[in-house]
């Protein structure tokens, strides 16, 4: 799965986690740590076995999960029904797992795309007349001499 496939599965899954809330807040009486709790269990209850159908790798499935959940955890302390300011620990932890998020979402599409655009100026020249590739090539086997072939047929 490429970049866009993980940012359309994320948004998707947002929108249907957002509508969800926005159901059970006008549709039921539940106070919005009971709302966190149910969007958890229903974000648990579709996401894992789609994934399991669909499977794209432990990292994006960690991202993906992550990012329902923090969602949930913000719409519960957001949606409060008081009229009380919101503490500054809630707020750390959200600012924290989204930082968390955006390095990881980075980082996959490091590996899938490598460096593109004006950051791929700031690699050196390669050597030959090709374009630097910083895209990761795959998983390497424990075997030597099939790795030395497969680091040969790489090059």
């Amino acid at each position: 799965m490429n970049t866009t496939g993980l940012l359309a599965v994320i948004g998707f899954g947002v929108l249907l986690e957002l509508l969800l809330y926005l159901v059970l807040r006008f549709l039921t009486r539940l106070d919005s740590k009971a709302m966190t709790v149910v969007l958890i269990l229903a974000v648990i209850g579709v996401h894992i076995p789609w994934t399991l159908l669909n499977w794209r790798g432990g990292d994006v499935f960690a991202i993906e999960i992550g990012i329902f959940v923090v969602l949930a955890y913000v719409l519960g302390i957001v949606g409060r029904r008081s009229g009380t300011s919101w503490h500054w620990g809630p707020a750390v932890i959200v600012a924290f797992f989204a930082m968390v998020i955006a390095v990881n979402v980075t980082f996959v599409g490091l590996a899938e795309t490598g460096i593109t655009g004006i950051f791929a100026k700031l690699l050196p020249q390669p050597k030959s007349a090709q374009v630097a590739d910083s895209r990761f090539p795959g998983t390497v086997p424990y075997d030597y001499q099939k790795k030395e072939a497969l680091y040969n047929q790489y090059l």
